[in-house]
């Protein structure tokens, strides 16, 4: 019985040595990913070199190298950054995950939305259209869809799969959130309106509101789940009365 139990520490030991050593791994292949993709070769002498010091990984290869004569001062284990997603072309506005956490996507003032893969940081595609930079977006529920607004006074919807464009609403707004379902999108305009949009009729191409303008913004508005309404609310900094956005 003795025996047995001391084989079943030893398999723990090593299945628990061989985790240690993947996950050591995963980091290295993610920190390093840039340098493998443009020169495999780099590996040896630069991402191995440049790893931390107390990296499995790197006491496991290092010493393998025999040019190098000096070692770097390098960092002792690994810090919290995983990777660093490269590729906008201008200052990134927003970023957002998708519902599932699979997916990242990335508002810049290069004009376009990109999205990424969240596990490996690779650049899924580049969502292009806009005519002036992109201030924010926003995932649907379901993942399928990201609206996106920028300041060419438009909202946009993308299909997530394709990459394309779904249909445009032709509004000048600060915010815009879909509704629990999917099937509305909300926009907050700067004319002191919200306006809710149906995303089927926008992904027939129509940009066709349901709601009206109103010049009294204290309405509640239905959702499909719920309901909100603009309300007045006093600034604590500037003592000013601004819109905001209740929930009840």
């Amino acid at each position: 019985m003795k025996g047995v139990m001391l084989n079943k520490k030893g398999r723990l030991g090593v299945c628990q040595r061989l985790l240690e050593f993947a996950y050591d791994a995963r980091r290295f292949i993610l920190h390093n990913r840039s340098i493998i993709e443009m020169a495999p070769l780099q590996v040896y002498s630069a991402a191995l070199l440049f790893t931390p010091e107390t990296s499995i990984v790197r006491r496991q290869y290092l010493k393998r190298i025999p040019w190098i004569l000096m070692e770097p001062k390098v960092i002792q284990k690994w810090s919290p950054l995983i990777q660093t997603l490269d590729g906008h072309s201008g200052f990134i506005n927003a970023v957002v995950f998708s519902p599932d956490g699979k997916l990242v996507a990335s508002a810049s003032d290069d004009k376009t939305v990109r999205l990424w893969d969240a596990a490996t940081g690779v650049l899924c595609g580049a969502l292009e259209g806009h005519l002036d930079r992109v201030n924010a977006a926003v995932f649907s529920p379901d993942g399928k869809l990201v609206a996106s607004i920028s300041s060419d006074q438009t909202v946009r919807l993308w299909n997530t799969v394709t990459g394309g464009s779904c249909g445009v609403l032709k509004e000048s707004v600060g915010a815009v959130v879909f509704s629990p379902d999917g099937k509305l999108v909300a926009s907050a305009s700067y004319d002191r309106t919200v306006r809710l949009w149906d995303t089927a009729a926008s992904l027939r191409g129509k940009d066709v509101p349901t709601s009206k303008k109103k010049k009294k913004t204290n309405r509640i508005m239905q959702g499909a789940r719920g309901s909100f309404k603009l309300c007045q609310c006093s600034c604590v900094l500037t003592r000013r009365q601004v819109s905001c956005l209740c929930i009840t």
